[in-house]
Formats: C-alpha cells, structure tokens, sequence
C-alpha cells in the first residue's frame, strides 16, 4: 500500500495546503507550485511571484502571466489556487543587503536595512480575492530551488516551487484570454 502512495505522489514541485472550512476558494490540499521573479531582481532588491495551481502550468505560462497585466488581475483568468506577491528593497546607504530567504509579513514592514512586502491572493472562479496579513517564509531560494512555508488567512502550507526565471516584460495587455 505504501508503495502505492509512493508511485501516485506528484511528480512536480508542489505545496501542501490546509484550507479552512470557510476560505473562500476550496483548493485542493496539493497544488502544483511555481516562482517567477522580476527581471530586474539583483542585490539587495527583488520581486517575486509564487503561484499554486490546482492544474501543472509550464514555466512559459508563469513567466507571461505577471507583466501581461501588472495588476493581479492575470489570477482570475487561471485555474483555482493560491498566489503570494513577494518584494524587498534595500536603502541606499544600508551595510549589509537584503536578500531572499527571510520572513514577509502581509502588507509593508520597515527596517534600517530596507523594506519587505507581501500580498496574499486566492483565485478561482473567475474571482480573486485578497488575503489581509499573514506571513511567508521564504527557507531556501537557490537557481534550481525555491522553498518556503506560509500562514494567511483561510490558508497555510510548504511547498518546493519550480524556480521559472524572469517573467516577462513585454507590452501591456488588459484584455483577458
């Protein structure tokens, strides 16, 4: 029976999510998980999307989906899911730089070296819907792997996303599919 299990297990990177009996988006309890970065991520600065999907996407579609419309809205035309929008900066004068691997607490928090910020969504339907608060941390982000486990509201998990690259910028399309 184990054995079973085993051979039936996902063969993509994906997050385990707890959803509460009243989120506004049933998700199913392993979802497909991916991480886009913004092209101009160096530093000290970057930012990030990662997306979990009920359906496997290719890291093609990922990378198109946040410049396409760069207002989140992109996540009411795919499947049914959960995303978090991640970005820190680091201040000019700062000693030492920011980085990745660290905890992103919903909305804006402050420090002397810089900014962290994060934005929770569930999506499904058609609809999306904002996530007030929670947290994101962000435990290994390498090349080739990207892994983190998060807590907002209705929703918390781990996950191991397939690191996609840069999205892409190209022109500004409103228009959904």
């Amino acid at each position: 029976m184990v054995l079973l299990l085993v051979a039936c297990s996902a063969e993509y990177p994906t997050a385990e999510v707890t959803a509460a009996e009243d989120s506004p988006v049933a998700v199913a309890s392993e979802l497909a998980a991916y991480v886009t970065e913004s092209p101009e991520s160096g530093d000290g600065d970057g930012a990030a999307w990662v997306i979990m999907t009920e359906e496997q996407l290719g890291c093609a579609e990922v990378t198109a989906m946040p410049e396409a419309v760069r207002d989140a809205a992109w996540l009411m035309y795919v499947q049914q899911g959960l995303a978090v929008y991640l970005e820190f900066d680091t201040v000019d004068d700062a000693t030492t730089y920011l980085d990745w691997e660290e905890t992103y607490w919903g909305g804006e928090a402050q420090s002397p070296q810089g900014t962290r910020w994060m934005q929770a969504f569930a999506f499904g339907g058609g609809q999306r819907w904002e996530l007030a608060g929670g947290w994101f941390s962000v435990e290994r982000r390498r090349v080739d792997e990207f892994e983190g486990s998060f807590a907002v509201p209705y929703y918390d998990g781990t996950l191991e996303a397939d690191p996609c690259g840069a999205w892409d910028v190209g022109p500004v399309d409103t228009a959904g599919p």
